[in-house]
């Protein structure tokens, strides 16, 4: 859809709708590995269940549909019950975070990334919010995707390679 954060050339899609720009976003490959009617809720209002690959839009899904049977729809409320390995069930309420103190480590949220050590000389760079370069950066040999930075065995920061630099997606330790 016109309106979401797809990125064309660095802008998201979304803000270049706002502004009526005129742009093409390229269809990409998904897949759709079940869907399901719950139930009927009311006339012509249904309940449906979708396990379906990262980068799907459900509306846009929904719509497709609705054309191939040569109708129209609407989609009124999205609940995503798992994000990669976070699953609803394991959701809690913000009034309910404040009353407990049982909050899983920064570290074990993103226990799926890779973790790159540096020494100090780069942490300094780093810590300070300099933009470094990947040449500038040893231990980058082939950059993939988002990592976590560690120094001193504490993790840093969430970051990822643009433009040949690295960009901090998210600090996440202040030391």
């Amino acid at each position: 859809p016109k309106y979401s954060a797809i990125e064309i050339n660095g802008k998201r899609a979304c803000d270049l709708a706002r502004v009526d720009a005129s742009f093409e976003i390229k269809p990409r490959q998904i897949e759709i590995f079940d869907i399901k009617l719950l139930k009927n809720l009311d006339d012509n209002v249904f309940l449906f269940k979708v396990h379906c690959s990262a980068g799907t839009y459900i509306r846009t899904l929904f719509s497709d549909i609705a054309y191939a049977l040569e109708t129209v729809s609407t989609t009124t409320a999205i609940i995503r019950t798992k994000s990669g390995r976070f699953f609803i069930e394991d959701a809690v309420t913000l009034e309910e975070l404040e009353k407990t103190e049982t909050v899983q480590a920064v570290e074990s949220v993103f226990s799926d990334f890779e973790t790159i050590e540096i020494a100090d000389d780069l942490a300094k760079k780093v810590l300070n919010g300099v933009k470094v370069k990947v040449s500038d950066f040893p231990v980058l040999k082939e950059p993939k995707g988002e990592f976590l930075i560690s120094y001193k065995n504490k993790t840093i920061g969430f970051y990822k390679i643009k433009d040949e630099r690295l960009e901090a997606i998210a600090y996440l330790n202040e030391n």
